[in-house]
């Protein structure tokens, strides 16, 4: 598989390839929050709303802050308990770099959004690691009149290395 190269083989037995993809999200998640993304001057206030859900729950993995980071995920995703135990060992594991280059809300309705984004993802420190540039998609939910990040689909992956 493409993917299998991301990872040293333990890392690779311990995480598995459905958890690497996951690892390039939640990069993005990263990335996202220290960049902190774009939106347009004439967005609305809900559009500017649904992007803060985003730059949110990136600011907290930025911080390691796993609680804040879980309150900006929709609980019934079928990710939110993997996504919690799963972060915590990227951060233990890895020292990534971070570049976006688009972040976009792409539609929007009464009950979902789509944020599409563009991010190249460097290893620093830790494991083996292949560079790479994503594109993707987070698919945001209104939860109880929030919105909240129920997954992020990664549509294509380009490795740098």
């Amino acid at each position: 598989m493409a993917h299998d190269a991301l990872a040293s083989p333990p890392v690779q037995r311990l995480l598995g390839p459905r958890l690497l993809h996951l690892l390039l999200a939640l990069a993005a998640f990263v990335l996202l929050a220290a960049c902190g993304g774009s939106d347009s001057g004439s967005a609305s206030a809900e559009d500017k709303a649904i992007l803060d859900v985003v730059r949110e729950n990136l600011r907290a993995l930025k911080d390691e802050d796993l609680p804040a980071a879980m309150r900006t995920i929709d609980p019934d995703s079928d990710a939110y308990d993997s996504t919690e135990a799963f972060s915590q060992d990227i951060f233990d594991a890895y020292d990534l770099s971070y570049e976006l280059k688009e972040l976009k809300l792409v539609s929007k309705s009464d009950d979902e959004a789509r944020v599409h984004f563009v991010q190249v993802t460097r290893k620093k420190k830790g494991p083996d690691f292949r560079d790479n540039e994503v594109e993707g998609e987070h698919v945001l939910r209104k939860v109880g009149g929030r919105w909240l990040i129920f997954e992020t689909l990664v549509e294509n992956i380009r490795y740098l290395n």
